[in-house]
């Protein structure tokens, strides 16, 4: 899935998206709207009623568009399944944090006694001191406890919490199902955002499911294929009695 052009579900009369797989295809683009910014990967334009003629230049999805792309997208990739060649997570930047990421990190603490290290590649923490030179590791800060928002904010130290809210809300909504749902304030602030209705949220995971859908369609035909060309086709008379008796 390369680029495609689909109209919105909750305002078709006034807005087209587009879907484009290569980020750097809008860069310049993406860093006048990092500060809102729904996806690098997702883009909009004016329509004047007329289906998708564009009526004005293409601008990044603003993140106050979650629910519409959600819905928009999810419906325009399951009534065109031919277009989702190669759809995935990934084809998002939607990665991470593993569960056994989250389990370790669940047990990165603060202690108020000594200086801490951690490292989410070798899933360890120390106290040696000449780990803190080494970039490979990061303090344990002030405020790792071991919740939602912590185990979110480490997960995000190496690179730095993303603009794209897609990319938000996959982590915060993957840790907190993982800690069933304790107190979250990233998540409390996606709600003040998008109301404390869950339409937002039904719409992530319906977008969610149907990038994982189509992932797992793929590797069942790669498969499927490659099973069909290693197997070796038999004739009846081939075939032993006694596997015919069976």
């Amino acid at each position: 899935m390369k680029r495609t052009t689909f109209p919105s579900v909750l305002d078709p009369e006034a807005v087209g998206y587009v879907y484009e797989s290569s980020c750097t295809e809008w860069w310049d683009m993406y860093w006048r709207s990092r500060n809102d910014l729904l996806s690098e990967h997702a883009a909009q334009f004016a329509t004047c009623g007329d289906g998708l003629t564009q009526h004005s230049g293409l601008f990044m999805v603003p993140q106050s568009g979650l629910l519409d792309w959600c819905l928009s997208f999810t419906d325009h990739v399951l009534k065109h399944p031919e277009e989702a060649v190669g759809l995935g997570p990934e084809s998002f930047g939607l990665y991470g944090p593993r569960d056994d990421e989250i389990e370790f990190l669940k047990s990165v603490r603060h202690k108020c006694d000594k200086r801490q290290w951690f490292s989410l590649d070798l899933k360890k923490v120390s106290s040696r001191g000449d780990l803190a030179f080494d970039k490979r590791w990061y303090q344990v800060p002030e405020w790792a406890d071991g919740g939602v928002d912590s185990i979110c904010s480490l997960y995000w130290t190496p690179n730095a919490r993303p603009a794209a809210l897609l990319n938000v809300v996959h982590v915060v909504l993957k840790v907190s199902l993982a800690l069933g749902y304790g107190p979250s304030e990233l998540l409390d602030n996606i709600k003040k955002q998008f109301g404390e209705g869950y339409d937002w949220k039904q719409a992530f995971d319906a977008f969610w499911f149907v990038l994982e859908g189509f992932e797992k369609l793929g590797q069942a035909k790669r498969s499927w294929k490659c099973a069909l060309s290693n197997s070796e086709k038999k004739s009846p008379a081939e075939v032993p009695a006694a596997e015919v008796a069976a």
